[in-house]
C-alpha cells in the first residue's frame, strides 16, 4: 500500500489522524513485505529439499541392496562353515572378507555388515575353524578366516561408531589361535595372523589378551626373521599397537625389542622397513619412562594414527585390508 503524505494546512486532530494512519500503513507494508520474503524462501527452501529428498531416495535404495545382498552372503556363508568340509569353509571364509572389504566401498554399510557378522554367529563359527587349524587341509581355509576375522574386527579409524567388533572378536576366543598363526610354517598364514593381531592390538582390552597369550616373543620372532618384508612390516604394526599399553611396552623393552629394532633399522639399503623400524625404536625410547596408560579416546586416535601410517606398506605387500586408505 502506498502511505500518501498529510496536507499542508490541516487541524491538530487531522494531523494526530494522519499519524496514526502512517503508522498503521507503514506496519502494512511491513507486514507484506515480510510475508513475500516468508514465501520466497519457503520456495527456495522447496526446490532446494527435492534434490536432497531424492539423493535421501537413492541412498535408501542402495542401503535396501546392500542389506538384501548382504543377508544373502551371510546365510550362505554360515551354510558352507557348517558343512565343515575344507573347501566350502575356505570359500565361506573367503566370502566373508570380501564382503567386509566392499561394505566399506560407496553405497556399503561397514558398521551394519561388522554388526550383522557378530550377531548372527558368524565370528564363532570362523574361531571354531580356526579351532582346526593343525589339520593340513585347513590351512587355505585358516588364511581366509584370520583374513575374514580382521576385516570384521577393524573399523572406521575416522569414527569411534564401530569400535566395539574388535572386542567382540577377541570375547569369542580367537586370541590364542592368532597368537599360534605367527608361528605356522605357512608364510600366508604369518601374514593373515600377524595382520590380524595388528587390527585386535587397538583395543585396549584385546592388547591385555593378546600379552597373556605371549604374543611379544613371537612379533620379535616374526619381525626379525619374518620370510618377507610384508610379514615384516605387519609384525611391527602390531608391535606398535601393543606398545600404546605400558605393560606391553615394558615387555617388548624386557625380551630385547630396542635391539630388535636397532637390528632392523641398520639392515642395508633404505626401505620401508627400516624407516619404520627407526620410528618406533625412537618412540619406544621416548615412552620408556611413561607407565601411566592413556585415556580411551587418546588411545583410540593412536591406534588409527598407526594403522594408518602402516596403510601404505600392506598396500605394497598385497595385505588387503577392509578399511586401510592409502595416504
Amino acid at each position: 500500500p502506498r502511505c500518501e503524505p498529510p496536507p499542508r494546512t490541516s487541524t491538530r486532530a487531522d494531523q494526530q489522524g494522519m499519524s496514526v494512519a502512517r503508522w498503521r500503513c507503514a506496519a502494512g507494508r511491513y507486514l507484506q513485505r515480510t510475508l513475500v520474503l516468508f514465501f520466497l524462501v519457503l520456495a527456495l527452501g522447496n526446490c532446494r529439499s527435492d534434490p536432497n529428498r531424492a539423493q535421501h531416495e537413492l541412498e535408501q535404495k542402495a542401503a535396501s541392496a546392500f542389506a538384501v545382498k548382504l543377508r544373502a552372503v551371510l546365510a550362505d556363508s554360515m551354510a558352507k562353515l557348517a558343512r565343515g568340509d575344507s573347501a566350502a569353509m575356505q570359500a565361506a571364509a573367503q566370502d566373508i572378507f570380501m564382503a567386509a572389504v566392499a561394505s566399506t566401498k560407496e553405497g556399503g554399510q561397514p558398521v551394519a555388515f561388522r554388526r550383522a557378522c557378530v550377531e548372527l554367529g558368524l565370528v564363532t563359527q570362523l574361531v571354531q575353524l580356526l579351532a582346526r587349524a593343525n589339520e593340513p587341509s585347513l590351512q587355505p581355509a585358516r588364511r581366509s578366516a584370520l583374513a575374514a576375522l580382521a576385516a570384521i574386527a577393524t573399523d572406521d579409524p575416522t569414527s569411534d561408531v564401530d569400535n566395539d567388533h574388535a572386542l567382540a572378536v577377541c570375547s569369542a576366543g580367537v586370541v590364542p589361535y592368532v597368537v599360534d598363526a605367527l608361528s605356522a610354517p605357512d608364510r600366508e598364514v604369518q601374514l593373515s595372523g600377524a595382520g590380524c593381531m595388528a587390527v585386535l592390538a587397538e583395543e585396549p582390552r584385546c592388547t591385555k589378551l593378546l600379552l597373556n597369550e605371549g604374543a611379544v616373543p613371537h612379533l620379535l620372532s616374526l619381525a626379525s626373521y619374518g620370510p618377507s618384508h610384508g610379514v615384516r612390516a605387519t609384525a611391527l604394526a602390531a608391535i606398535e599397537q601393543l606398545s600404546h599399553d605400558p605393560d606391553a611396552r615394558e615387555t617388548l623393552i624386557h625380551l630385547g625389542g630396542l635391539e630388535v629394532l636397532k637390528g632392523l633399522s641398520t639392515l642395508g639399503g633404505d626401505t620401508p622397513l627400516q624407516t619404520l623400524s627407526r620410528q618406533l625404536l625412537g618412540e619406544l625410547q621416548e615412552k620408556q619412562r611413561i607407565t601411566i596408560a592413556a585415556d580411551a579416546s587418546t588411545r583410540t586416535q593412536m591406534a588409527h594414527e598407526t594403522r594408518l601410517r602402516y596403510s601404505k606398506i600392506w598396500d605394497q605387500a598385497n595385505v588387503h585390508r577392509a578399511y586401510a586408505p592409502i595416504l
